[in-house]
């Protein structure tokens, strides 16, 4: 699933979220 949606639905917090999205932007 995408990670915004999984955000969205509450399942990430904001903190993991975040996290999570650096990790993924510094794969890029």
């Amino acid at each position: 699933r995408h990670l915004g949606e999984l955000h969205d639905a509450g399942l990430l917090t904001d903190d993991e979220f975040s996290d999570k999205k650096a990790e993924l932007l510094a794969e890029l």
